[in-house]
C-alpha cells in the first residue's frame, strides 16, 4: 500500500493497527521520534462518520494521554482514491473537544 511506503521513507513506523480506545477503535498509528500520528482509512459506511471526523475523535480520545508524556499528536485521513494522506493536523489542548463514547 502506498501509504506505508510513504510513511516508512519519511521515518515513520507503524506501531498499531485497529487499536481499541474504550468503545472506539482507532485505525492506524504511526510513531517517529517524539511524534505520534493517527491515520484513518475506514469508509463512512462502516463507521457512521467520515474519515476526517473519525481521525479527530481518535485524536481527542488519545490527546490528553499522549501529550501528557511529552509527545506531539497529529491526525489525518487517507484518500482511498489516490492512496495519499490528507488533512494533517496537530492536536492541541486548546483545540480539543469533549468527546463522549457511548
Amino acid at each position: 500500500m502506498v501509504v506505508f511506503d510513504q510513511m516508512h521513507n519519511l521515518g515513520w513506523r507503524l506501531t498499531a493497527r485497529r487499536f481499541p480506545l474504550g468503545k472506539w477503535q482507532g485505525d492506524l498509528l504511526f510513531k517517529r521520534h517524539d511524534c505520534v500520528m493517527v491515520v484513518e482509512t475506514r469508509r463512512e459506511s462502516k463507521t457512521g462518520v467520515g474519515k476526517r471526523t473519525s481521525a479527530r475523535i481518535t485524536a481527542d480520545l488519545m490527546g490528553p494521554g499522549v501529550t501528557g508524556y511529552g509527545l506531539r499528536l497529529f491526525y489525518a485521513h487517507l484518500c482511498l482514491n489516490t492512496g495519499r494522506i490528507r488533512g494533517i493536523h496537530e492536536w492541541r489542548w486548546k483545540d480539543g473537544i469533549q468527546t463522549v463514547v457511548l
